[in-house]
């Protein structure tokens, strides 16, 4: 078809509403593991302000921390195959 219409159309593949095949993406379970609120306080000064920087690689450091219990809490209950612990990449 390329050859003729200068374009190729795409195939799709996945599930249907009556069908066994259709244009909806594959039924796949998705697992949702919620943690505590991590506690934000707003910002009243400038952006500009050392401060502000601080307080920001602090939240972030808190955030990490509480992602990482999140993940040690719940491993071994929805990830028990693994070959290896999760990684976070800077």
């Amino acid at each position: 078809m390329l050859k003729y219409t200068g374009f190729g159309f795409p195939v799709f593949s996945g599930a249907g509403f009556v069908a066994q095949t259709g244009l909806l993406p594959l039924p796949v379970p998705i697992t949702t593991v919620m943690g505590p609120p991590v506690q934000v306080t707003k910002w009243a000064g400038s952006t500009a302000d050392p401060a502000f920087r601080a307080a920001t690689v602090q939240l972030h450091a808190t955030y990490m921390a509480a992602l990482q219990k999140l993940y040690d809490d719940n491993k071994e209950q929805y990830h028990k195959h693994r070959q290896r612990d999760m990684q976070f990449v800077q």
